[in-house]
């Protein structure tokens, strides 16, 4: 049995379980998702995903100050070289996975040979052609991405401008680099239109001032700490991954899983000073 409980916004939780699915696959293990509903993600999956039988997601709600106890408790417990949380015979923590994939290790061995494993990350550590593949949004969600992506030329690029908190985009994908690259899309392809995901308000309206109806966009609620917000977040990432490719933002996960989910061209912004 494999339990895994990852952790930060939706796309490291998809990539994280998703990761953890591959691997569960092939050595036809078991997996448990414990799925937290917190201040940085307060949406349940079932509100997002359809579930399959093959995945069992165990849904836990933590506050603030849960959840920083429960942090304070594994680091003490990692630093006094104690496996936290107990009943597992191997845990598996950010440092312990950057460390398996630095050296190249074969995580495949480490289910094999490993009875009851528990990990807590927000990395990919594990991939193949199939990846993201069983995540599939309810329903509801679905009719709302469809609707967008019929709106869709043949020349529909993602754009994917990642500002609130996340410094590295800020300071290594302006948005004069993300202009640049639109300019010279719309150069070649006269009938080029743009779906695009960001977080910043004044982003969405500088870019539709300057190409006006060249531009999809999903009205949004920015508020990680509801259903609607989280909700809104699946249709951008879905939105995104029908395009023909995406320019998106350095350091961001949600660039990143979008492209991955159907295998297009990723384009990252990336100027340094």
């Amino acid at each position: 049995m494999i339990t895994v409980r990852p952790y930060g916004g939706l796309a490291n939780r998809m990539r994280v379980i998703d990761s953890v699915y591959r691997l569960a696959k092939q050595n036809h293990s078991s997996m448990k998702v414990v799925w937290e509903l917190s201040g940085e993600l307060n949406c349940p999956f079932r509100d997002l995903f359809e579930t399959s039988g093959d995945l069992h997601v165990e849904e836990v709600v933590l506050n603030d100050l849960q959840k920083k106890m429960n942090e304070g408790i594994r680091r003490l417990f990692q630093f006094i070289k104690i496996k936290y949380p107990f009943g597992y015979s191997t845990c598996l923590y950010d440092k312990e996975i950057l460390q398996y994939i630095e050296t190249g290790y074969d995580f495949k061995k480490l289910i094999e040979s490993t009875p009851d494993l528990f990990i807590r990350t927000v990395h990919k550590f594990y991939e193949d052609v199939h990846s993201f593949a069983e995540f599939i949004p309810i329903p509801l969600l679905k009719e709302k991405i469809d609707g967008y992506v019929a709106q869709y030329t043949a020349n529909t690029i993602g754009l994917h401008i990642r500002r609130a908190d996340n410094r590295m985009s800020i300071k290594f994908s302006p948005l004069s680099g993300f202009l640049d690259l639109m300019d010279e899309f719309i150069a070649k392809n006269h009938d080029a239109r743009f779906f695009l995901a960001t977080d910043s308000p004044g982003v969405e309206e500088t870019i539709k001032s300057k190409y006006h109806d060249r531009i999809i966009t999903h009205p949004k609620i920015l508020d990680r700490n509801s259903v609607l917000g989280i909700q809104d977040s699946l249709i951008d990432l879905y939105c995104l991954a029908k395009t023909k490719r995406i320019i998106g933002s350095f350091y961001s996960s949600f660039s990143e899983v979008a492209a991955k989910i159907n295998n297009i061209e990723l384009i990252q912004v990336y100027k340094k000073d």
